[in-house]
């Protein structure tokens, strides 16, 4: 077979594959669906067994046109964004989003059908938002284009985080990135799936650490600060690459670097600055820590042995230690980057340092892998791309009303990416030591 026409015919098939996930699949259809994943990356797959007939163009174009397909789409994967549309259209009339939870806030919109309409289909009336404040600044950007109208607002919602991807290609381009690595982060059917798809903003997160690292590499620390910092006012999780970032500047640069990009992140809180915002800003993660639970790895083994000593869920006391535990796990990180100060082993220390939270976690969404995926690439290592396959067997839990998971899927899940991992750390191991003789 001719590799252009095969070429064509995994490009079409996978194409055909995300029209039906954006406009056909509905995320309680669990085996339905995982055909599909199964699909989209045997042809993810295949096409990188035949990288070498595709330009570094191709590749980018194929991305941007399967991201595309989604553009009217609404999602059903996942209904988050109702949340997004309500912290928006609060803030584009002049409220607080923090202030109040949208059971308390439909007050001021009783008589709006549209408000109505988005409290009924939200999965968090009673919960006060958790997202933090350039990410509400997206969502009133898509108040404003959007008004009353939801599909206006995904719409722009969409083209927002489109743009963040393509400006996190353009940046991997800059870096210089092999074809295969930005094969394996461009055409990733999560990342297509999750951020454009489902519209999470770890997109422009991503776009945010990934120009932070940009000007790191450059030795423009003041913009690589504020950069993070963005990052961080979009998703609070680049907070954890602070401490690396320190270490490999060594203290006097290290502690300016943290002091600019905390102060980003406190400047951009200042416009919703209030005594409630705190208040209600840390009980909304506290609940998440102590509450919420999905897709976890070692937290559900620690749950299973609680419920075998202690007779109940111990979560709000695992939720206290496993953090604690999470700490011990980054000073040890940390004391081995101090050793080798290299930009690929800070991008190591940054993928296993939220490898080492995701997997002590007690929620791990699909999407949050979507960072993981492109530490990995930066580091050049694969099982994140393993692992972003693995993932959507969490999705059996929307296959029953009751969001049962099976213990069997997510176990497998977990073996499955433990023992990639452990082949390929061996796998390094070995070509360190090759590498090593004379």
């Amino acid at each position: 077979m001719k590799p252009n026409f095969l070429l064509f015919a995994l490009m079409a098939l996978s194409a055909m594959v995300y029209i039906n996930i954006a406009y056909g699949v509905e995320r309680n259809q669990f085996v339905y669906f995982i055909g599909h994943i199964v699909l989209l990356f045997a042809a993810y797959w295949l096409l990188y067994k035949k990288l070498y007939f595709l330009s570094l163009a191709e590749i980018m174009t194929a991305g941007i046109f399967f991201r595309l397909l989604f553009l009217i789409s609404i999602p059903s994967l996942s209904d988050d964004y109702f949340r997004f549309i309500w912290d928006g259209q609060l803030i584009s009339h002049g409220l607080n989003p923090y202030l109040e939870t949208p059971l308390q806030a439909i007050q001021h919109f009783s008589n709006n059908s549209f408000f109505n309409e988005l409290l009924e289909s939200m999965n968090s009336p009673n919960y006060f938002t958790v997202y933090p404040p350039l990410h509400q600044f997206l969502f009133f950007i898509a108040a404003t284009c959007g008004a009353e109208n939801i599909l206006y607002n995904l719409i722009t919602i969409r083209l927002l985080i489109l743009l963040a991807e393509i400006g996190s290609a353009i940046i991997l381009i800059n870096l210089k990135i092999s074809k295969t690595l930005f094969y394996l982060f461009f055409l990733n059917p999560l990342l297509i799936i999750e951020l454009c798809g489902n519209l999470h903003f770890e997109a422009i997160m991503i776009f945010f650490l990934l120009t932070s690292f940009y000007f790191l590499k450059k030795e423009n620390y003041f913009f690589s600060a504020l950069f993070l910092g963005l990052a961080i006012s979009i998703k609070l999780i680049p907070f954890i690459f602070l401490p690396f970032i320190a270490m490999h500047l060594r203290l006097k640069k290290g502690i300016i670097y943290i002091l600019t990009c905390v102060s980003i992140v406190v400047i951009l809180f200042l416009p919703f600055l209030s005594k409630q915002l705190l208040l209600h800003f840390g009980s909304s993660l506290k609940l998440y820590f102590l509450t919420f639970e999905f897709n976890a790895g070692i937290y559900y083994i620690i749950r299973e042995l609680g419920y075998l000593v202690y007779g109940y869920n111990i979560i709000s006391i695992a939720g206290k230690i496993l953090p604690l535990i999470t700490i011990c796990a980054m000073l040890i990180l940390l004391f081995k980057q101090y050793k080798v100060r290299t930009e690929q082993k800070l991008c190591a220390s940054f993928l296993f340092a939220l490898l080492t939270y995701y997997l002590l976690s007690s929620v791990v969404h699909p999407w949050y892998l979507s960072t993981l995926v492109l530490l990995g690439v930066l580091s050049n290592y694969v099982f994140p791309v393993v692992w972003s396959g693995l993932v959507f067997l969490s999705y059996h839990a929307y296959g029953n009303i009751f969001y049962y998971e099976n213990k069997w899927l997510i176990g497998a899940e977990y073996m499955l990416l433990a023992a990639f991992l452990i082949y390929e750390w061996r796998k390094k191991e070995r070509e360190h030591l090759l590498n090593a003789i004379p």
